[in-house]
């Protein structure tokens, strides 16, 4: 058998790790513009919710809202009580005038997402002890102009079956949780009512103020 001859193999040389080239170059170091911009943004974000609160909180109108309890207790994210009110259901929306212009617009029987509305209440005469929930009388794509001292419209946003206004959660502190969850549990016999009062500013933006659980108000 005839015999071939063996070429030697030559090594493979090993990475030098310790004096490789760095990935980034120190004029190559990532932009400090690319961190600052958007904690910039985020917190010109922040403030603007903040200011929305204390401008409404310094001019607004007081309203009182009808809303019941949806969850006594959300695992998710702590002490908080979730609340729906009578303004966000399409149901009680569907009686009032307005709501057949908002369907014919979206050519459907309910709203669709992200579907801005304005709902006007009609102020009510508060009894000896605690105040009285607005009536909703009319919704609007567009915030009514020239309203009555006694009415107030109040800004939402269509989630597709509700009507969200921003004071969907109310927070419990710690040394408060039990007694306002045995308080709000009361008010599912029918016996109490549960109320939010809010300050609602001239462009229909809504701050909560404090919950009334029969005759007893806790604030936010």
């Amino acid at each position: 058998m005839e015999n071939l001859d063996r070429q030697p193999v030559e090594p493979i040389a090993e990475p030098d790790l310790v004096n490789a080239p760095p990935l980034l170059e120190p004029h190559q170091k990532l932009p400090f513009g690319r961190l600052a911009v958007p904690l910039f943004i985020q917190s010109l974000l922040i403030a603007s919710i903040a200011a929305q609160s204390i401008y409404a909180l310094a001019t607004g109108t007081t309203v009182v809202l009808k809303t019941m309890p949806v969850d006594p207790y959300d695992l998710l994210r702590g002490y908080y009580q979730i609340l729906s009110y009578d303004i966000s259901s399409f149901n009680n929306l569907k009686k009032l005038p307005g709501w057949e212009n908002l369907k014919r617009q979206k050519g459907s029987a309910n709203l669709d997402r992200n579907q801005q509305v304005y709902v006007t209440l009609l102020k009510t005469a508060p009894n000896a002890t605690t105040p009285q929930a607005w009536k909703p009388v009319a919704i609007d794509a567009n915030l009514p102009p020239n309203l009555s001292a006694d009415k107030i419209a109040i800004r939402g946003v269509s989630d597709g079956s509700n009507i969200i206004y921003g004071l969907e959660t109310y927070y419990m502190p710690e040394d408060r949780k039990d007694g306002v969850n045995t308080d709000i549990s009361s008010t599912r016999s029918g016996n109490r009512n549960l109320l939010v009062e809010v300050k609602v500013d001239n462009r229909g933006l809504a701050t909560p103020v404090s919950l009334w659980v029969g005759d007893k108000q806790y604030r936010f």
